[in-house]
């Protein structure tokens, strides 16, 4: 198998994803910032698992702000998870990112949990710390996981 070569944000998208984010929370970027992309692929996380995930971040970790991303399509969904929740530490850049903006975003994010191998594929060009999730992985394995890269 092909090593896929190392990449390198462009400070214009760098400065493009941190305007996105402090027009939504200002302040994020002193904050570790936790990427959910809760893709609507065929690897499909239950979105009542990311929502519990969101919550217990939240709680669990008061210096974190989480950023959803996603596609155009995925906007209704993605708010769907996290309505009625904490906004005021939630950004969502869903339908709000290009590739390279999002790339970007992983750059600056602390963590990438998602269930898209595509966009796993292309944070790990960013050496990011990723977390891919299968359709049929509990919840508590996942937490069990994500504790080990919060430190």
């Amino acid at each position: 198998m092909a090593q896929s070569s190392h990449y390198q944000p462009g400070e214009a998208e760098m400065n493009a994803v941190q305007r996105k984010l402090t027009a939504q929370i200002p302040h994020c970027l002193n904050k570790k910032i936790i990427i959910l992309y809760p893709s609507s692929g065929t690897l499909k996380w239950p979105n009542t698992s990311y929502r519990e995930l969101t919550e217990r971040l939240l709680h669990t970790y008061p210096n974190i702000i989480i950023v959803y991303t996603g596609t155009p399509d995925e906007v209704v969904k993605n708010k769907a998870i996290y309505e009625g929740l904490d906004t005021a530490r939630i950004a969502d850049l869903t339908g709000k990112t290009t590739l390279k903006e999002l790339l970007a975003l992983c750059a600056l994010g602390h963590i990438f949990i998602t269930s898209d191998t595509q966009s796993a594929r292309q944070a790990s060009r960013l050496n990011a710390r990723t977390v891919v999730l299968s359709d049929t992985e509990p919840l508590n394995e996942v937490w069990a996981t994500l504790i080990k890269h919060m430190v």
